[in-house]
């Protein structure tokens, strides 16, 4: 599981101690994909977002294998436990009490500015991640929700990366000493965005990014 408390202590500790350093007016987040944190409709988290890496979710996947063909022309990725969906399977049917509690579905990018905002709103990279989300029509996917038996209203509204989620709020803006207004915009999954900052624009371009994994990442003209 991913400690997400104490990374919003420390991401807090950080834009409070950046605004301090340098008076800024904008921010976005960068960062990792597929891991996700159910909350319920107080906003109180009923279960931590688990590593892409951990296999709960693959004997679920292995259902939809006949589905593949189908399922990727609409999300653009293969039955993979990694993906959010095929954990969401797995507390549906371990956890079915958390599952019928569960109001929201965010991945770590969008929870954070949740939190910040309190405006539900993720981009199309990470919603690219959950395997349920439309990557030619740019939404969330009400046939792939019927499909997998899940709730459509558990996910965010998808936007694409800058785009103005909303001010900072009053509360946060407070607690972390912030004098003027701070948009929150947008930002990435964090491969998408280190390939950006690597120089990817065009279809000649491949970039091998290593850490944690390995992820090579390319840009296609269709």
């Amino acid at each position: 599981y991913l400690d997400i408390e104490n990374i919003k202590i420390n991401l807090f500790n950080l834009i409070k101690k950046a605004y301090v350093s340098e008076k800024f007016d904008a921010l976005a987040i960068s960062a990792l994909g597929e891991s996700f944190v159910l909350l319920d409709k107080d906003d109180n988290i009923l279960f931590l977002p688990m590593l892409y890496t951990d296999n709960r979710g693959s004997v679920q996947a292995e259902r939809y294998n006949e589905k593949r063909n189908e399922i990727f022309e609409i999300s653009g990725v293969m039955p993979q436990a990694m993906y959010s969906v095929y954990k969401l399977l797995w507390i549906k049917e371990n956890k079915t009490d958390v599952y019928n509690k569960a109001d929201k579905l965010f991945l770590v990018n969008e929870y954070f500015t949740y939190l910040l905002t309190k405006e539900r709103v993720i981009d199309y990279s990470e919603a690219a991640r959950t395997g349920v989300f439309d990557v030619v029509n740019k939404e969330f996917s009400n046939d792939l929700c019927n499909i997998f038996g899940v709730k459509a209203t558990l996910f965010s509204k998808p936007k694409p990366s800058g785009t103005i989620i909303g001010k900072m709020s009053n509360e946060v803006m407070r607690e972390l000493g912030i004098e003027s207004d701070v948009y929150v915009v947008t930002g990435g999954h964090d491969q998408v965005c280190s390939a950006i900052g690597s120089g990817l624009f065009d279809s000649k371009t491949c970039i091998d990014g290593m850490g944690t994994v390995e992820c090579l990442v390319a840009a296609y003209d269709s």
